[in-house]
């Protein structure tokens, strides 16, 4: 983990953007130069996951900071901040400051070490990174007001063209009261011990904390995304995607206006992993029984177990060279009667389970009607235009497509599509291994006759996959029938053997 120069916003090496929740102010309130034509450095802070800007004794705290040229005068040209000794980090002080504006003595430690001793600021490049005040050295600060600030000090520089000066950022005002039990307190000071957590790359404790106060708010949107970094730094690709799946389903029933863009960043950064053709087995399906979220916190339960602890290293299957998608179905695929099909019983099958992940060629909305509405157990009550079914954009496209990861791959004999809305329009349905081999199960026109505005399943059934299936895309033929296309729910039946 490193800090780093870079072209124009914040960024630390592998620091996921939910780490850092920030909004950059940039300010300096003074600045001594050698020359009074050149520009100078400025400082930019925020405090990361703070609100109203208190915290408890003992609460970890992070400070995003942002060097970057100040051209106030329009003079254009670059700083350069190349200390005698050093690195440009070296000479950055973090500190928290008492009410009068006088140092405490406790002190922020930057977060890893510079690409690079010198960092050059102008137009397009800044340079920036992470500072934390630990938990052990906020436990002793009695309650009151305080402020944070940083400055740059740079006396003598490792050559003539080197901007020498001092710079010192606008305060930011913190209040530390006392431990409290307040749910607003115990959501920010658990939040803020998982960060620190992660960080030290201490993720087994960072997933218990976040675990436990998931118990009590089980909504808490910020809670699951930081369970989904907790989970995807141990490696378990689809356990995060299960925290993620959680997290968006509470923020879709906050009916908020923008979307979520951390949920969405990490949803592509994990989905971008999972259809990795070169994705190692132990990605796909983790030994450590604490990346996966507990099963009770889930808003569906996942039928299949998580993998038990196992003892001692495991080799990592070796991926395959993915197949090319045969250009025939496979033989005995058949899709059963409408009327042969009971929705109690796909309900409580124990050898079925529902997706955990989606992604699909278009989506109606950003929280709602998107492709993870098709994730988990069914949530659709009535045949009906539902925000929490998956729903196509509305294109002129003449096909459509979803494609959903399940948490457990399995030799398939099954497949059950629940259609909330407009069923009929199943065209093709390919499966995909870990590894990247595919398969076209079936293709054709679906041959059911569906009754008249009720929920139906499209259910397919084939001999047992030659390989453990991870993956299942669905195309729908846009044309078959007029209207809104909706998927609630996908099950997939199989074993492990």
């Amino acid at each position: 983990m490193s800090l780093q120069s870079i072209r124009s916003t914040f960024s630390v090496t592998n620091i996921p953007a939910n780490i850092c929740l920030i909004v950059l102010i940039f300010v300096s309130s003074s600045s001594q130069l050698l020359a009074q034509d050149k520009s100078r450095p400025e400082i930019g802070i925020s405090l990361g996951g703070v609100t109203e800007n208190m915290v408890e004794q003992g609460e970890p705290m992070r400070v995003a900071l942002q060097l970057r040229l100040d051209d106030s005068y329009g003079l254009g040209g670059a700083v350069v901040l190349a200390p005698a000794a050093g690195t440009w980090v070296d000479a950055i002080v973090v500190e928290l400051v008492d009410a009068q504006g006088s140092a405490t003595g406790l002190k922020a430690q930057a977060y890893g070490q510079p690409d690079a001793p010198v960092a050059i600021l102008d137009a397009r490049r800044s340079a920036g990174g992470l500072w934390r005040f630990t938990s052990e050295s906020t436990r002793t600060l009695a309650p009151g007001i305080y402020a944070i600030q940083a400055r740059l000090a740079i006396s003598a520089a490792a050559g003539p063209n080197s901007w020498i000066g001092e710079v010192i950022s606008e305060d930011i005002p913190l209040e530390v009261v006392a431990l409290s039990d307040l749910p607003e307190r115990r959501s920010q000071r658990a939040l803020a011990l998982a960060h620190d957590a992660i960080l030290d790359n201490r993720l087994e404790e960072a997933a218990t904390i976040l675990d436990a106060l998931l118990v009590d708010q089980r909504s808490n949107v910020a809670a699951w995304t930081v369970r989904a970094v907790a989970s995807e730094r141990a490696g378990n690709i689809l356990g995060a995607l299960q925290c993620v799946s959680e997290g968006q389903r509470h923020y879709a029933a906050l009916q908020m206006d923008e979307p979520n863009t951390e949920l969405h960043g990490i949803m592509d950064r994990l989905l971008a992993a999972l259809t990795a053709s070169n994705t190692p087995a132990e990605v796909v399906a983790p030994l450590d029984h604490w990346s996966w979220p507990p099963k009770e916190l889930l808003s569906a339960p996942i039928s299949i177990e998580p993998p038990p602890e196992i003892a001692g290293p495991v080799q990592a299957m070796p991926a395959s060279e993915p197949s090319s998608v045969p250009t025939s179905p496979v033989e005995g695929a058949t899709v059963i009667p409408v009327t042969d099909t009971v929705e109690a019983d796909y309900l409580t099958d124990p050898r079925g389970q529902w997706a955990s992940a989606a992604s699909a060629s278009s989506e109606y909305g950003t929280n709602r009607y998107n492709a993870l509405q098709a994730t988990g157990a069914p949530n659709v009550a009535t045949y009906s235009d539902n925000p929490n079914a998956w729903c196509h954009s509305g294109a002129s496209r003449p096909d459509e497509w979803l494609e959903v990861g399940f948490p457990q791959p399995v030799h398939a004999t099954e497949l059950r599509v629940r259609q909330s809305y407009t069923p009929g329009t199943l065209a093709k349905v390919e499966i995909f291994a870990a590894d990247g081999r595919s398969q076209v199960l079936w293709e054709g026109n679906d041959p059911n006759v569906y009754p008249a505005k009720q929920i139906t399943w499209f259910v397919l059934r084939f001999p047992s996959t030659a390989f453990p299936v991870h993956r299942v895309k669905l195309t729908l033929d846009m044309s078959a029938v007029s209207g809104w296309k909706q998927i609630d729910a996908v099950q997939l039946v199989g074993d492990t053997r």
